[in-house]
């Protein structure tokens, strides 16, 4: 248990974030390899004792391997060509074409380099190649550690495998609900925060969603399906905003040009080459700070739909293997059954259920005691959540949209005044 929540912990929070360094702190083409292998992660299963031997896990942990390998070769390839031309420091010029191209590549010179741009524009693939290593590495000892169990206890454990698993059921279900209400919040930050016609598809999924939500309706499978067109619509969105901070593409798209602002083209770094200051260096534009939170929201927002529509799309085949496999041992002297309240109960001497049958409750009861007063909290907050949500939504839009557009200050009041009546 513990070699598993480390494993997933190392492969689920430390390993994107390691990529995510590498795709925030620099902009060139092998941080856009590492923003692609960012997207995939949520998308591929967690590690286990298969899927990191030779299932889609350990695939593509070797993946970043690869590539990340493949990039410090090419460092190191292209400072020794640099030191066999002699003359260090006279080739690539910056800001001609062949200086240009090899910095868009992520290849640069390092005479006179500020030690903080040199770890930034080299140091991160090592970086990313070490903690790629270590993850793999840890993965493969925790699942060859782990304990093979015996004939005899898994007979003795099964009895015990259902409770176990609808406690799981619940705390992923609560998870899911906290996932659920991050789900209108990150969609609603999507579409308000910087505003654009990209970005209009989040508002106006938002204010869908959660009127739907808040007249009593249910959300079906179709609705589960529709997220994943959401996540490739969000994915797409985010490589657009990252392929505008490369070089050259800030000369096709002007930053103050119409274009850019209708479709939410924020230049946060300066990419235009100039000789009054060293290219190596990055440069943030002075934009405001929203300018720089919408894209993580986009990135959160693209991560928590992924692991919510796996989850969801999952939900069917567990119904059904619960529904296929016995909970019941091989003599059926023990086994689980449901007593007249719905309790879950141990049965003994005898089949499981029968009347006139020994039961020993398991706990249900005194869980169901100490945990109802939680329960029912959970509830008022789940079916007041999306009102809530709706009231900040429209908080955020008197804050960010009017302020910049003031025409849509009468339509805001008249908005808001329906939603007090429907309420």
């Amino acid at each position: 248990m513990v070699n598993s929540i480390v494993s997933s912990c190392l492969f689920r929070v430390v390993l994107p974030l390691v990529l995510l360094a590498a795709v925030i702190f620099r902009f060139n083409a092998l941080s856009f390899i590492y923003l692609l292998l960012l997207l995939i992660a949520p998308v591929v299963p967690g590690p286990s004792p298969t899927s990191i031997i030779s299932g889609h896990t350990g695939r593509y942990i070797k993946a970043v391997i690869s590539l990340s390998c493949i990039s410090c070769l090419a460092h190191v390839v292209f400072q020794a060509v640099l030191l066999s031309l002699g003359d260090y420091g006279k080739f690539p010029v910056q800001c001609t074409w062949e200086g240009r191209l090899f910095a868009l590549f992520g290849l640069h010179r390092l005479d006179k380099i500020h030690p903080v741009d040199a770890m930034r524009l080299m140091g991160l693939d090592f970086l990313v190649l070490l903690s790629t290593v270590g993850v793999l590495v840890t993965c493969q000892k925790a699942f060859d550690t782990t304990p093979i169990p015996c004939e005899g206890d898994s007979e003795s454990d099964q009895s015990r495998e259902f409770p176990v698993r609808k406690r799981k059921k619940r705390t992923s279900e609560f998870l899911v609900f906290i996932g659920e209400v991050l789900f209108l919040v990150f969609l609603a930050g999507a579409g308000v925060l910087h505003p654009s016609l990209i970005s209009s598809v989040y508002f106006l999924l938002f204010l869908f969603i959660a009127t739907w939500l808040a007249s009593g309706c249910k959300l079906g499978r179709i609705y589960i399906l529709g997220r994943i067109a959401l996540a490739v619509y969000t994915a797409l969105y985010f490589i657009v905003l990252y392929l505008y901070q490369l070089d050259y593409a800030q000369e096709l798209i002007q930053v103050d040009s119409l274009e850019a602002r209708l479709l939410g083209l924020v230049g946060l770094v300066d990419s235009t080459c100039s000789i009054n200051h060293d290219s190596r260096s990055i440069v943030y534009r002075p934009e405001d700070w929203t300018a720089y939170v919408q894209p993580l929201i986009v990135l959160a927002l693209y991560w928590l739909v992924c692991f919510l529509t796996r989850y969801r799309l999952s939900e069917p085949l567990l119904d059904d293997d619960k529904n296929r496999k016995s909970y019941h041992s091989t003599d059926l002297k023990e086994g689980l059954a449901i007593d007249p309240n719905g309790s879950i109960i141990l049965s003994t001497d005898g089949e499981a259920g029968d009347e006139g049958t020994e039961v020993t409750s398991v706990g249900i009861m005194k869980y169901r005691k100490y945990m109802f007063p939680l329960i029912s909290f959970i509830g008022l907050v789940k079916k007041g959540s999306y009102v809530a949500t709706l009231i900040i939504m429209m908080v955020m839009i008197k804050y960010f949209m009017i302020s910049r557009f003031p025409f849509f200050d009468s339509l805001y009041y008249m908005s808001f005044t329906l939603f007090v009546f429907f309420l």
